[in-house]
């Protein structure tokens, strides 16, 4: 939630990544999505870190929620440290359905500040490795699900928001489920660190995929241009 000094030019910020957000959104319409695992830095939460680590899942929270304006987010092992009932925001999740967990089904944003009146269906999906606490059905099944859908629902961009142990994981996830427009990957533990992560989206079959860094170092913009149909 704040620069950590441990380098020279220290990267994240949750204030950084809302001044990003609120410049993109001055240019043109700005969607925001997240592919989850973002409350909590450890599973379990030893005692002393308790109070600390409720707090920072609070505030991500809030700020999610009224300065970020996220559209949709995942779900991810970061996320279920407390269990279901504690994940703070609805999820978008098509493979999960659990009792205390608000799940929401996929769905075709065309509000146009945020999508230029481009109708976005977005869904998401995670391993069941990968979110230990709720019961998880196959993630290939419930996104073929998902992206039928959102094309009977009219949506010209499909994005899913994936939970993988890996991006060969994650890959192999978005070519199984198909129909994908674009895909952003979370990696649970295996997220990397920035002088890891591509610069470019990776081109996936006839979508694109990207994987942003982790503890939010490195935020992750696509610009989208829709010709024709």
């Amino acid at each position: 939630i704040g620069p950590c000094g441990c380098t020279s030019d220290p990267l994240g910020d949750l204030s950084r990544t809302t001044k990003l957000v609120t410049e993109a959104r001055g240019q043109g319409p700005t969607l925001v999505v997240d592919a989850g695992s973002l409350l909590y830095s450890k599973s379990p939460i030893p005692p002393q870190y308790e109070a600390q680590e409720e707090l920072k899942a609070d505030l991500l929270a809030t700020t999610y929620k009224t300065e970020l304006q996220v559209s949709a987010l995942g779900l991810g092992p970061a996320d279920l440290a407390k269990g279901p009932s504690k994940t703070r925001l609805p999820r978008s999740i098509a493979n999960v359905t659990a009792t205390g967990l608000e799940v929401v089904a996929p769905t075709v944003i065309s509000d146009q500040a945020l999508t230029g009146g481009i109708k976005v269906g977005v869904f998401g999906v995670a391993l069941p490795e990968m979110i230990t606490g709720v019961t998880a059905s196959s993630p290939i099944e419930a996104g073929k699900a998902a992206v039928a859908e959102l094309k009977k629902q009219g949506a010209q961009l499909i994005v899913g928001l994936i939970q993988a142990p890996s991006k060969k994981d994650a890959v192999k996830l978005m070519r199984d489920i198909g129909g994908i427009d674009l895909a952003v990957a979370g990696l649970g533990a295996l997220t990397p660190e920035p002088e890891r992560i591509e610069i470019e989206a990776q081109k996936v079959g006839d979508g694109w995929i990207v994987v942003p860094a982790n503890r939010g170092q490195i935020v992750s913009k696509v610009e989208i241009t829709m010709r024709g149909a």
